[in-house]
């Protein structure tokens, strides 16, 4: 594990997402971005660089959104992710089970993507 600055993972496999994302984000965060385009890339940079926040996408190739939080959590990370997915009224239980600290409902709004970064400016 390597020392960081402060970063937010967002984590999804359609990179036009991952941009509006980013889009909202970068005026109102003063730190750096990682991307990943699924699950185990996740992980890996999660790992490596314990991100203040996750973005995470659940319907993703090669290790889904859900995988990866459960294996986020059980390696120690403990800071927040936030669960995004078209599913998310109804599987909302089975992803906060599975590590999530909050679930968004694509599409989200700006609103609701601002929302999470008032959530780690208060806890940081």
């Amino acid at each position: 594990m390597t020392t960081h600055q402060r970063t937010i993972l967002i984590v999804d496999d359609d990179y036009s997402i991952k941009r509006l994302f980013h889009f909202i984000l970068k005026n109102d965060y003063d730190g750096e971005f990682l991307f990943a385009a699924n699950g185990k890339e996740a992980f890996e940079l999660c790992q490596e660089h314990q991100p203040e926040m996750v973005l995470m996408d659940i319907v993703m190739p090669i290790m889904d959104g859900v995988t990866s939080m459960k294996k986020m959590r059980s390696s120690g990370y403990t800071n927040p992710i936030v669960a995004i997915s078209s599913y998310a009224n109804s599987e909302k239980k089975e992803f906060m089970a599975s590590g999530a600290n909050n679930v968004i409902c694509k599409p989200a709004s700006k609103e609701q993507i601002l929302d999470q970064l008032k959530y780690i400016k208060g806890i940081s």
